[in-house]
């Protein structure tokens, strides 16, 4: 017989794994796309070079967050969803509608710089923030202005690092 605990954390168990399979999807989706665009060797340049000042970073955080350490589970889920998630987000709503503008305004030039200078801003931002508000639930370890600091640091960090995966490979693909 299942008893009522047991039975929701089987529940929570099936929706993290079906959400961290969702979020490697739309990872490797992403990475495909920076792929097409860059090449296989750029892509895997940018890559390295993405990672090379993440520890830093990341150690930088986790001094900050050193006094009332917040579970590893909660830190990889903000980063990941940064890295995964919000970029892909992000992606979607900045190239549609820098493709509505550009249909509207019949200039391509217009509709990318709308996705440079009003879309990307407001979409990736939001598309990051999101995840503190899901992680706000979890009453028991979001519980100060810190935690949100933290959080939210290690969501940039995600996206930060997926942006300049893009970023150096297009550096490496037009330098020949």
């Amino acid at each position: 017989m299942i008893r009522p605990s047991s039975h929701k954390s089987a529940l929570r168990i099936v929706f993290a794994a079906a959400a961290a399979l969702v979020a490697l999807l739309l990872g490797l989706i992403v990475l495909l796309l920076i792929g097409v665009e860059t090449g296989p060797v750029a892509l895997l340049i940018g890559l390295v070079s993405a990672t090379i000042p993440l520890p830093l970073y990341l150690m930088l955080v986790l001094w900050i967050d050193r006094y009332e350490s917040e579970p590893l589970w909660m830190l990889a889920t903000a980063f990941f969803w940064g890295a995964l998630v919000a970029v892909f987000i992000a992606f979607l709503f900045n190239t549609a509608s820098s493709l509505m503008v550009a249909v509207m305004t019949e200039s391509m030039e217009a509709g990318q710089a709308f996705g440079a200078v009003i879309s990307a801003p407001i979409v990736e931002e939001t598309a990051k923030a999101l995840i503190l508000f899901l992680l706000f639930f979890q009453k028991d370890e979001f519980d100060g202005v810190v935690d949100g600091i933290v959080y939210a640091a290690m969501a940039g960090l995600g996206f930060a690092m997926t942006e300049n995966i893009q970023y150096y490979g297009r550096a490496v693909m037009e330098s020949g």
